[in-house]
């Protein structure tokens, strides 16, 4: 259960990072007749070293605990049981982010439409929702991993 843990909270600090620096990007950067400018600010720096430090990690684990591939990540089984742990919290995840994608796009035509919305707000809040969907589709699937790990064990 530990690997999947430590490789969860790795997956969601990556995206909760990679969410706050592409917003942080549209407030610094611009589009206009000078052309296009891109503009990263320190959350980006901290995004890297995050993903940097997890790989580490990842590579740290995997010589630790020969179950655990790098290349499969949370997919990584020790066993049968494991497989199908993993098979079953996919699943649990799968209709939920199915639903808070259908919502979400609810939401996003919704903002879309009101009179005066400005893009880059609209763009902002569509890459908040996202990468929130993203992260919580990851504590999920963890959730799901703990809870059929216990029920299955």
């Amino acid at each position: 259960m530990k690997k999947i843990v430590i490789e969860q909270v790795g997956n969601i600090g990556i995206m909760l990072l990679f969410t706050a620096a592409t917003i942080d990007m549209i407030n610094r950067s611009y589009f206009g007749a000078n052309g296009i400018r891109l503009e990263y600010g320190w959350i980006s720096n901290v995004f890297v070293v995050w993903l940097m430090g997890f790989l580490i990690i990842r590579h740290l684990l995997a010589r630790k605990d020969r179950s655990f591939n790098p290349d499969a990540g949370e997919f990584s089984a020790a066993d049968e049981r494991e497989e199908r742990i993993a098979d079953r919290s996919v699943r649990m995840t799968y209709r939920f982010l199915v639903t808070g994608v259908t919502v979400s796009l609810l939401i996003i035509s919704g903002l879309g439409i009101v009179n005066g919305m400005d893009t880059r707000l609209l763009a902002k809040i569509c890459v908040l929702i996202l990468g929130v969907l993203i992260s919580i589709g990851f504590v999920v699937y963890t959730i799901c991993w703990m809870y059929f790990d216990r029920r299955m064990g």
